[in-house]
C-alpha cells in the first residue's frame, strides 16, 4: 500500500473523518504513517522522497531531512513505548465493551427494560470513541507546527495539519495523516477568509522606502 495519496483521490476512504479544508487554502497532498513498513527493504513509517506535487513548493532535500527527523522520532524509545501502551489500551477497551454488552443483555431481559441495554450501549460507545493519545502523536503535531512556522518565516505558504484515526487489530492503534495545505495568494470571490502572502525583505534600492 502506498504511503502517499492525494487528498482528492482516495478510493480506500482512509482520510480522517470530517476533515474540512479552509476556504483560504488548497490541499496539496497527504502522507500517512505506515505501521507495516519493512525495515529490511529500506521502508519506514513515513516516505522520505519528496512527492512531485511539492517539489516546486519546497526543497526536496529539506523535505527528506524533515521526514527523516520525523521517522527518527517515531523510532525513539518513548514513541515505541506509547505505541505498545496504545495497543494494549485498545485491546482492553474492546474486551471491556464486549463484556458489558454480554452482561447487559440478560440483565435487560430479566428487568424487562430496554433502557438498561441502551445505557450499556451508550457506555460502550463512549469507551470506543474515547481519544487516547500517544507520545508519537504529540511529537508529530509539534513537528508539524515547527514546519509551518519555519515555512512562514522562509516565505513558503505551506501549512501542515496532523489528523489521527484508529487502525490495526481491534482498532487499537492511532494512525497519522499529515496533510499539506497551501495558503491561497488571492482571495476567490465569495471567500470571506483573509489570505496571507510571503513578506519579502527589502533590497538596498528599497532602503529608503517607508
Amino acid at each position: 500500500m502506498s504511503m502517499f495519496t492525494t487528498l482528492n483521490n482516495n478510493p480506500r476512504g482512509t482520510e480522517p473523518v470530517n476533515f474540512r479544508i479552509p476556504n483560504s487554502c488548497n490541499a496539496l497532498c497527504t502522507f500517512k504513517s505506515n505501521f507495516k513498513h519493512d525495515t529490511e527493504k529500506g521502508e519506514d513509517y513515513f516516505i522520505t522522497e519528496c512527492p512531485a506535487i511539492l517539489q516546486d513548493k519546497i526543497s526536496p532535500t529539506l523535505f527528506t531531512q524533515r521526514m527523516q527527523t520525523l521517522n527518527r522520532e517515531w523510532h525513539s524509545e518513548d514513541s515505541q513505548a506509547s505505541m505498545t501502551k496504545l495497543k494494549r489500551s485498545g485491546i482492553y477497551i474492546n474486551i471491556v465493551s464486549f463484556l458489558v454488552i454480554l452482561s447487559a443483555a440478560p440483565l435487560a431481559y430479566v428487568l424487562q427494560s430496554s433502557l438498561t441495554f441502551l445505557i450499556a450501549l451508550v457506555g460502550v460507545f463512549m469507551l470506543l470513541v474515547v481519544n487516547i493519545g500517544g507520545e508519537y502523536i504529540e511529537t508529530s503535531k509539534e513537528i508539524a507546527e515547527d514546519w509551518t512556522e519555519e515555512d512562514a518565516h522562509e516565505g513558503r505558504n505551506l501549512i501542515y495539519v496532523v489528523r489521527t484515526w484508529r487502525v490495526g487489530p481491534l482498532q487499537s492503534l492511532l494512525n497519522v495523516h499529515i496533510t499539506v495545505l497551501e495558503r491561497k495568494v488571492f482571495v476567490p470571490e465569495g471567500d470571506e477568509e483573509a489570505q496571507t502572502v510571503p513578506t519579502y525583505a527589502k533590497g538596498p534600492a528599497d532602503a529608503t522606502d517607508a
